[in-house]
């Protein structure tokens, strides 16, 4: 058993403490980044999921096929977007998909992906349209509309 002296282990402490708190910092400011990155493995793995599937382009029910590829992209994107959430520590309280949209109800406010974009409703009232992912869950982080340039 080793014995150190009290004021050794306090600065041992703060020194770690330090550490963590850069550790810290710097994963807040590459959360964007990471949550691109995931979004990206979502379409990586969606495409891979549509070449293995056979496209049936002479079929009757051509518009009814629509509908359902949409709702099967729906139940894909619901999975991906929980384990997103959960990632950032946000707490997913309701998902449902209604129609043709995703609609997920969070701890920071209510998410929901339609044909235009993610809709971001917070906790303060705000709301707005974003084209990305992994922008509308860093409003909801930081319960403010991020904006982007393109």
């Amino acid at each position: 058993m080793i014995f150190y002296k009290l004021p050794t282990i306090t600065k041992k402490i703060q020194r770690l403490y330090g550490r963590l708190k850069t550790l810290t910092k710097l994963a807040s400011y590459k959360s964007r980044y990471i949550i691109q990155i995931l979004d990206i493995e979502v379409k990586i793995s969606r495409l891979k999921q549509m070449f293995q599937k056979p496209i049936k382009d002479n079929s009757p029910q051509k518009d009814t096929q629509k509908v359902w590829n949409q709702r099967e992209y729906l139940k894909i994107l619901e999975k991906e977007m929980i384990g997103n959430l959960a990632r950032v520590d946000i707490k997913l309280i309701l998902s449902e998909i209604i129609n043709d949209s995703l609609s997920m109800l969070t701890d920071k406010g209510l998410i929901q992906r339609n044909l235009d974009g993610w809709y971001v409703k917070l906790r303060n009232g705000i709301s707005a349209t974003i084209k990305y992912m992994d922008i509308a869950i860093e409003s909801l982080i930081r319960q403010k509309i991020v904006t982007y340039s393109e």
